[in-house]
């Protein structure tokens, strides 16, 4: 069991040979279906699909959080829309400043750090991925202002795949 969820890192804990790889925090379904996987013999392969495009938000992520309610699962991505723009808005500030230190913590790589963990746990992989390497940039590099350029963009997406996920979610439940 990790905090980490880049994709990488799940391929090299499984390349060395982990039975399982889990994230924090844990879901029951994703809890259980890695427990039959270890436990049951592996059915044989079905024959691939055609890849889809990438989804803005991780499908199996958000589907594991509708298991929390209709209401729960509305707030966390309620709450998550309300603070990205800010967070956004103060790693480019953190990148504007003229010096400033890993240690502190309004720096790139700390303000990364912490929308980093919040976009993986709520399925936005590919922000996660564009703050994972804002958490190690250097801070003279010319490479941060292509990396703040993706991350608003990589913002714009999520922002309105969270919209359109939470304009499904109702007093009915999730629409269909």
């Amino acid at each position: 069991m990790t905090a980490s969820v880049l994709a990488a890192d799940r391929t090299a804990f499984l390349e060395v040979g982990a039975d399982g790889f889990l994230t924090k925090p844990i879901r029951m379904a994703t809890l259980r279906d890695t427990l039959d996987e270890v436990v049951l013999p592996p059915s044989p392969a079905p024959a691939a699909p055609a890849p889809e495009p990438e989804a803005v938000l991780d499908p199996d992520t958000v589907e594991d959080l509708r298991d929390l309610g209709d209401e729960a699962f509305a707030h966390l991505y309620t709450r998550y829309l309300a603070t990205l723009d800010d967070a956004v808005t103060a790693i480019v500030a953190a990148a504007d400043r003229p010096s400033w230190s890993v240690d502190d913590e309004g720096s790139v790589p700390r303000l990364a750090h912490g929308l980093k963990g919040s976009s993986a746990a709520l399925g936005a992989t590919a922000l996660a991925q564009v703050c994972h390497s804002l958490e190690t940039v250097d801070p003279v590099a010319l490479a941060v202002g292509d990396a703040l350029a993706t991350l608003d963009r990589e913002r714009s997406r999520v922002r309105a795949a969270v919209t359109e996920l939470l304009a499904g979610v109702g007093p009915g439940g999730p629409a269909t």
